[in-house]
């Protein structure tokens, strides 16, 4: 039998699937922190992984996975991508070890063979045109204090900005407080000192979801940003004979009436919204 480990990892967590390809079914799945080798050193991620696949020694020797295809937040350049692979190399000697962009895995999940533009809106933001099972053109990526607009980290720093400058309502600003008992220092020091920064304003992304349908400044943040998304993730693509968008990612799912009224506001046709590309790409594996 052959087994194949499809991991699909973002900033926020990582969602695991064994295959078994010679019968064409899924062994197994579960779910783990995300791993973005911007922020993870070698080791850290070896010793990660190691407790991540753990999990898979109910179910089958480990040195029985014959490949492994990890896409993954962060991995653009073939610095990152080797640093995961070498990691997961000191767990997984002997197996084949593919390491590609959570972008890749994205648009293999969302279109599997067809061609269109595929998108993610998660804790990052990306999006790309494919074409022939490959990714013809993205945007550059400057990640979320310069570019992933609307995305949970980028909607979590902007938030930030209006709570901490008092431009929400007194009743958001109250709900906060009574949430989360963080002192201003306490924001501060997380953003610029401590580890993993974009994680900690995505953070938020609950409080985001419960209180924006009360706070009318809350929910045009929102707006502005997915018209920002729009602008540059979308847009760009649109003169390409590009016949159909889908979009995946938990800001996506959770804020989508609001994304749908920002195509709207930009007279565009509404696009097909997954929570997770995890279901399809699986299919594209096993096909």
């Amino acid at each position: 039998m052959i087994f194949q480990l499809i991991a699909d990892s973002g900033s926020t967590k990582t969602d695991w699937t064994l295959l078994n390809v010679s019968e064409k079914k899924v062994v197994s799945t579960f779910k783990s922190a995300g791993y973005n080798p911007l922020f993870w050193d070698k080791e850290e991620l070896s010793k990660a992984f190691q407790q991540d696949l753990n999990a898979l020694q109910e179910t089958i020797e480990i040195n029985e996975i014959e490949k492994v295809f990890f896409y993954g937040a962060g991995c653009s350049t073939e610095e990152r991508q080797l640093k995961v692979k070498n990691a997961l190399s000191v767990i997984l000697p002997a197996t084949d070890i593919t390491i590609d962009t959570d972008l890749m895995g994205a648009a293999r999940g969302l279109l599997g063979k067809q061609s269109g533009v595929a998108a993610i809106l998660g804790t990052g933001a990306n999006s790309c045109l494919y074409r022939q099972e490959q990714i013809i053109e993205k945007p550059i990526s400057l990640g979320y204090m310069l570019s992933d607009f609307g995305s949970g980290a980028t909607l979590g720093l902007a938030f930030l900005q209006k709570l901490l400058t008092t431009q929400l309502s007194m009743e958001t600003i109250s709900h906060f407080i009574d949430t989360f008992n963080l002192t201003t220092e306490d924001i501060l020091e997380a953003l610029y000192k401590k580890k993993n920064p974009n994680t900690f304003c995505a953070s938020f992304a609950p409080f985001i979801i419960e209180h924006h349908q009360h706070d009318e400044r809350l929910k045009a943040l929102i707006l502005e940003q997915f018209h920002q998304f729009i602008q540059y993730y979308i847009l760009p693509f649109f003169n390409k004979n590009t016949t159909q968008v889908k979009i995946t990612g938990s800001i996506a799912h959770h804020f989508s009436p609001l994304l749908l009224q920002a195509f709207e506001n930009c007279e565009l046709e509404a696009p097909e919204i997954i929570q997770s590309p995890t279901e399809g790409l699986i299919q594209y594996h096993l096909s």
